[in-house]
């Protein structure tokens, strides 16, 4: 069953002001589709627009990065998100995998501004273990992991510059947006490790 939610339910439930949400929603969704049908209607998301009003607001006013950027951000990843399980997904079974993401217990994107204005590069760590290991008499984190290279003009790996870096926790993002919203982790593909292991204990 396809959920809606109201204005008013986003603004109570992510704890931000009505206006602000509005203004986000202008920003950064595609318009509403019965904006021009029916005058005073009022907007309804899906559960999709609400994670990424929720991303939006958390690069804004989180890791201040500006409107413009965000937008652009958001752009450039969405098809990332589509295919890496952080978009609502409530099929039966379409939270299990069976490649190498279904290792995955965090992703950690690291955005790079590329060469030219107004275009970013995309490093994106898909962590698979981490602990805690005595190497050579030293305590040290041993991590395995994943990295995916995104580069909408091309950069390469070595291209990008340090400054203006920002990293973002897009797993614990999505985990949090999923307890503001009451939501079964278990539709995102993204959280379906950590989910299933909270299920087992």
């Amino acid at each position: 069953m396809i959920k809606y939610y109201t204005n008013r339910e986003l603004s109570d439930k992510f704890h931000i002001k009505l206006a602000k949400l509005k203004r986000w929603s202008r920003e950064f969704l595609t318009p509403d589709p019965l904006g021009g049908m029916q005058s005073g209607y009022p907007r309804q998301y899906t559960t999709d627009d609400a994670f990424i009003l929720f991303l939006s607001g958390h690069l804004v006013g989180g890791l201040n990065i500006s409107i413009p950027f965000t937008k652009q951000i958001i752009k450039d990843l969405k098809g990332w998100f589509d295919r890496n399980g952080f978009m609502f997904n409530p099929t039966s079974g379409s939270c299990a995998g069976h490649g190498i993401e279904n290792l995955i217990s965090e992703q950690i994107i690291t955005i790079f501004p590329g060469k030219n204005d107004n275009a970013f590069n995309y490093l994106i760590r898909g962590v698979i273990t981490k602990r805690p290991v005595n190497h050579h008499g030293f305590d040290v984190i041993e991590e395995r992991y994943v990295e995916t290279w995104i580069s909408p003009n091309n950069d390469t790996l070595t291209d990008y510059e340090m400054r203006g870096v920002k990293i973002v926790f897009i797993t614990k993002v999505l985990g949090d947006f999923v307890k503001k919203l009451d939501i079964d982790a278990g539709c995102y593909r993204a959280l379906y490790r950590n989910f299933r292991v909270r299920s087992l204990s």
